[in-house]
């Protein structure tokens, strides 16, 4: 329910919907979305816009257009082909698309095909697709769904109608999300922590470490006070061995939402359960961007493969001495 009440909200589903709508659906499309748990189910949407009877009753959708739905969402409409049924893309799916292409439709007067890349496809299954891309069968359509274009030739590109689905903002999340079962206060952790997608923000919300990741981020900036201290935290973020990079994207967003505080007012704070908790620690405007120069140096460290002890002690001990400078100012 709330990935269809945001995808709706996309271009790329207003996009289509026209096209469908002005009689000028193209042949082919090539949706990019970031989001790869959710980019099957899409592109599935996009092809129930296609293949759409508009049907209404009284009550809403019709019968018959609610079944047409269902056999999309189970992959089991004999005029929607949903690609690959495991792993990647294969010449041998291309071959049956184009087998089975140019077979009349058993049902209505379309035909979808739906290639969700997830995985990468490999270049001869790409360049055998090219004559259908380029000649297609009448009222034969053709989804294409990726996380990156990178992978796909130009060839393919060139020949497909291209759009985005957007990264969503923590208060599109926040607001879908909380309306079912997700507890506000847990969600707004997991919205402000994720990369914008769907995907992303159920698997930080179900995840029992990252409140605890919160807590800890938390602790640094009240009550690291004293250069004795950073040996204490230093050995507490060490202990999160794999989860040291979401730490420094979750304290950095902590000092964000400080720096918003100050400078621009507290209805610019994104986190604000979170921030209610660090917005009285004794940072100046200048530690707290200090401090945020501090962590992306030390982000940036880490992605060098830089020993994690000497990472974390140049954060913390950077963190520290901003504060204390800017103190004394």
């Amino acid at each position: 329910m709330e990935h269809f009440s945001l995808l709706k909200q996309t271009v790329a589903y207003k996009l289509i919907e026209s096209d469908k709508k002005n009689n000028s659906l193209c042949h082919a499309y090539l949706i990019l979305s970031a989001d790869r748990k959710y980019l099957r189910d899409s592109l599935k949407e996009f092809a129930k816009i296609i293949m759409s009877q508009n049907s209404v009753n009284l009550f809403g959708i019709s019968d018959d257009e609610k079944r047409i739905y269902d056999l999309i969402d189970n992959e089991t409409h004999p005029d929607v082909k949903t690609y690959p049924s495991k792993g990647k893309i294969t010449v041998a799916d291309v071959d049956e698309i184009i087998e089975d292409s140019v077979i009349r439709p058993l049902e209505g007067d379309k035909k979808v095909y739906i290639l969700c890349i997830d995985e990468e496809m490999t270049v001869q299954a790409q360049n055998k697709l090219l004559k259908t891309l380029e000649e297609p069968p009448q009222n034969v359509h053709i989804l294409i769904g990726s996380t990156s274009e990178e992978n796909l030739l130009p060839t393919v590109k060139s020949r497909v109608k291209k759009t985005f689905l957007p990264v969503y903002t923590e208060s599109q999340l926040i607001s879908e999300l909380s309306k079912t079962r997700f507890d506000r206060v847990k969600l707004q952790y997991a919205a402000s922590s994720s990369d914008g997608t769907l995907g992303d923000t159920e698997r930080l919300y179900d995840d029992t470490e990252l409140e605890k990741i919160y807590i800890l981020a938390t602790d640094v900036i009240l009550n690291m006070l004293k250069s004795s201290d950073v040996l204490n935290y230093s050995v507490k973020l060490l202990a999160l061995k794999d989860r040291l990079n979401e730490f420094m994207d979750v304290l950095e967003l902590l000092f964000k939402d400080m720096l918003l505080g100050l400078s621009a007012g507290e209805e610019y704070v994104k986190n604000v359960d979170a921030y209610k908790k660090v917005k009285n620690a004794n940072y100046t405007e200048g530690a707290i961007l200090g401090a945020l120069t501090k962590i992306r140096e030390a982000k940036k460290r880490k992605r060098q493969n830089s020993n994690d002890v000497m990472v974390v002690d140049f954060m913390l001990l950077g963190i520290l001495e901003e504060k204390v400078k800017w103190q004394r100012l």
